[in-house]
């Protein structure tokens, strides 16, 4: 396959924001901004050596010494995306964040920035490796049920399991322990009583996966003190008077913020379409300005819980 890219007339970078959709004529200004000093810098460098995670670095380091490091994130954020799209279109081999994320058990990419501009970066980012994943004696039987939830239409947490399994494989001995002692030992290592159900849930979900096959396998059992300390904790639902909510949105459009103008007016229209129109907080991050049809006065709600979309 013949490099197309990085092209000197930059059409790729155009078509890939155009692509994107977003509402406005200056809407994708901020992107191929980013994308256009990133593909520059590229060029630069293309004659000495490929697109790698050497030339990764040498960007990161020089972002980082015109801004802050959350900006170096961002506008890695959105250089990853671009070469994820140049791969799915043919135009580059292979995109180096996805090399670098591949191995890591942490896959973000702020974790990447954050290694590669270390003193250290090749000990940083093997540090990002981690255990295997589910590695360990009871990892199998996490796995299924983790894939069968996810079978099920369920968006599943598998993070909690993972932990778990990290756990196991860093204790001595745990193959000839039983269920019900490791899952107690785990337990007790939690730092609240509502982190301590949590990892009494997993071993409960754990148990009666292994009941599929083995119905003789003893049930987790929970601590009842500990269970009424965390519904004793549980907060009580409070629903705001008219008068209070009129005074929150006065309060989030009062926010001092001089070196953010615009944040004001975004806690703003977060309450508002919390309040009024019932948005979840994941959904309300999870908005971009192509979600949002000003002709129609209609906002697309995509991919919500149990993959729903409104």
């Amino acid at each position: 396959m013949n490099k197309i890219w990085p092209d000197r007339e930059l059409a790729l970078l155009q078509r890939y924001v155009a692509d994107l959709d977003l509402t406005g004529v200056h809407a994708g200004k901020p992107y191929e901004s980013v994308l256009r000093r990133f593909q520059r810098f590229a060029m630069d460098r293309a004659t000495k050596r490929p697109l790698d995670k050497g030339t990764l670095q040498a960007w990161l380091r020089q972002c980082m010494s015109e801004s802050t490091l959350g900006m170096a994130v961002r506008r890695a954020q959105l250089v990853t995306r671009f070469l994820d799209w140049l791969v799915a279109n043919s135009y580059l081999p292979r995109n180096p964040f996805h090399d670098l994320r591949e191995p890591c058990r942490r896959q973000s990419t702020a974790a990447i920035v954050r290694a590669l501009v270390s003193p250290d970066p090749d000990s940083e980012l093997k540090s990002l490796h981690g255990l295997p994943g589910f590695g360990s004696h009871l990892g199998p039987i996490m796995r299924e049920h983790v894939e069968r939830m996810k079978t099920l239409g369920f968006r599943y947490d598998e993070a909690r399991f993972r932990k778990f399994d990290e756990f196991l494989q860093q204790r001595t001995g745990a193959r000839n322990e039983s269920l019900t002692s490791l899952v107690e030992e785990y337990a007790k290592l939690a730092s609240t009583p509502a982190s301590y159900m949590e990892r009494v849930k997993v071993g409960r979900l754990i148990a009666r996966s292994l009941q599929r096959t083995n119905p003789m396998t003893p049930a987790v059992k929970r601590d009842r003190m500990i269970t009424r300390e965390v519904l004793r904790q549980r907060r009580k639902p409070y629903i705001f008077t008219e008068e209070e909510m009129q005074r929150l949105l006065r309060a989030a459009l009062d926010y001092p913020s001089p070196k953010a103008p615009l944040r004001p007016v975004s806690l703003y229209t977060m309450f508002v379409l919390a309040y009024c129109a019932g948005l979840r907080m994941a959904e309300i991050v999870g908005l971009c300005l192509g979600d949002v049809q000003q002709d129609a006065n209609t906002i697309d709600i995509r991919n919500t819980k149990f993959f729903k979309s409104r």
